[in-house]
């Protein structure tokens, strides 16, 4: 919040957060409070989750990636309800709103959501069903064109237009002294549960 009020061009949000933190209006009740104290510059980022040991850490269900899945459908349409209209209201396999209100409403009148994580059946189906940007998980560019050219089918099959859809990769650099330093860093890594996709596109 702090840094939404004391900035005026710089856009802001989490990439990504997971369906399982938090219920989907509340959720939406956050962003929307953000985006008004920043006068429109928030995104909304949101994945299926993966990193089993923090829920277990903080007390989250870690259900199926079926149900993860089920869970990140109803909550893209949550909030997009929650962003758009004056009463949102859904029903679905896990969440429902019932006349939810979200005022003040978002300073553009809606609020883009950004969709993380790199499956190709389901997730960039997502994106170009319900997203407005992506933020994918690659080892490198071949990966990435792959993944877009993947999400580019996906827009077709729905009729979205393909470049309405802000695309983004998420990278890590880890630094060391050595070579064999920053490896021994991924390996770290690894036991603490990240998956091995995402280390392999670390930059030693």
């Amino acid at each position: 919040a702090a840094i939404a009020a004391r900035t005026s061009k710089l856009t802001m949000g989490l990439m990504v957060g997971s369906v399982t933190y938090r219920n989907p209006a509340l959720a939406a009740k956050i962003t929307t409070t953000l985006d008004i104290i920043s006068g429109g510059r928030v995104w909304h980022g949101i994945g299926a989750g993966w990193f089993e040991q923090e829920h277990v850490a903080y007390g989250y269900d870690f259900p199926s990636l079926k149900t993860r899945f089920e869970m990140l459908e109803d909550e893209l349409q949550v909030v997009r309800a929650m962003f758009t209209r004056d009463e949102a209201r859904y029903s679905g396999e896990h969440f429902r709103v019932e006349g939810a209100y979200n005022n003040p409403k978002p300073v553009r009148g809606d609020i883009p959501i950004l969709i993380g994580g790199s499956g190709e059946k389901k997730t960039l189906r997502f994106v170009a069903k319900y997203g407005d940007g992506c933020n994918l998980f690659a080892p490198d560019g071949d990966r990435v064109r792959h993944l877009l050219g993947v999400l580019e089918g996906h827009c077709n099959d729905v009729g979205r237009d393909y470049s309405e859809i802000t695309k983004t990769a998420l990278g890590r650099v880890l630094i060391a002294p050595t070579h064999a330093a920053a490896e021994a860093k991924k390996h770290v890594l690894l036991e603490r549960g990240v998956p091995q996709e995402s280390i392999d596109s670390m930059i030693a």
